[in-house]
């Protein structure tokens, strides 16, 4: 889990540095159980907090996992699709601008 200063996360927070999110992409073939297993993993979500997005992202067809400065969401995002690669799951992360 990566853990901010304080004054990196005022700086975050009242927006002088830019927020990114991660957002889980839905598909046809990754199991549910894969999904909240990589929410567990990689995002340090709790069990209910994993199944919402997951229960998200089956229906809706994506959603936020987190929020990131930039550098921190494209590596959450590589490592996750890396593992997912690994895994032989299609289950995909990309980024977005946290303002839009």
């Amino acid at each position: 889990v990566h853990r901010w200063s304080l004054q990196c996360r005022k700086r975050f927070l009242h927006g002088s540095i830019a927020a990114v999110f991660v957002v889980m992409l839905n598909d046809d073939y990754t199991p549910m159980e894969f999904v909240v297993e990589v929410l567990l993993q990689h995002f340090g979500k709790t069990p209910e907090q994993a199944t919402e997005i997951m229960l998200t992202v089956h229906n809706k067809g994506s959603a936020v996992c987190a929020v990131y400065t930039k550098d921190i969401a494209e590596t959450k995002a590589a490592i996750v699709n890396q593992y997912s690669k690994d895994c032989q799951h299609p289950l995909m992360c990309e980024i977005a601008p946290a303002d839009d």
